[in-house]
């Protein structure tokens, strides 16, 4: 199991949006298999603390359940407020990432987003906000 925490400023991807206030998570569904191949899928998420930005990042899993744990807790160990961690994407078979902007009257507006590949992932999480920067990402593996 691998963990990947990545706090730069990135390309950007098409995207599902999540704003601060009500925030709602993203989520992916498995890809699909031919009836005769039994699907494997992998796992990642990246949690956030809205109000400082800490994040966690999970990848690797072969369960969402094992990849949304992790990367709550990576995002808990790294937090001001830990119990504020909250994940706003995971995904399967995928790549996933959260782009943030800093609001005029403070705090941050978060948007994620889930693609096939890294710069769709991030281009989509950009996207949902109108613009920012990349504060996570992580592909399933």
């Amino acid at each position: 199991m691998h963990v990947r925490v990545r706090a730069t400023v990135g390309a950007a991807v098409l995207a599902m949006l999540l704003a601060l206030a009500g925030a709602v998570p993203v989520a992916a569904a498995p890809a699909r298999t031919s009836s005769t191949t039994p699907a494997v899928n992998h796992f990642a998420a990246i949690a956030v603390e809205p109000a400082t930005a800490a994040s966690g990042v999970s990848y690797g899993y072969t369960t969402k359940a094992g990849a949304k744990t992790r990367a709550k807790n990576e995002c808990r160990s790294a937090a001001t407020h830990p119990a504020n961690c909250q994940v706003l994407v995971w995904v399967a078979n995928g790549c996933a990432a959260v782009a943030y902007k800093v609001r005029s009257g403070g705090g941050y507006r978060y948007g994620a987003a889930y693609a096939a590949t890294k710069r769709g992932a991030k281009q989509r999480a950009k996207n949902a906000i109108g613009g920012g920067s990349i504060l996570a990402w992580a592909c399933s593996g």
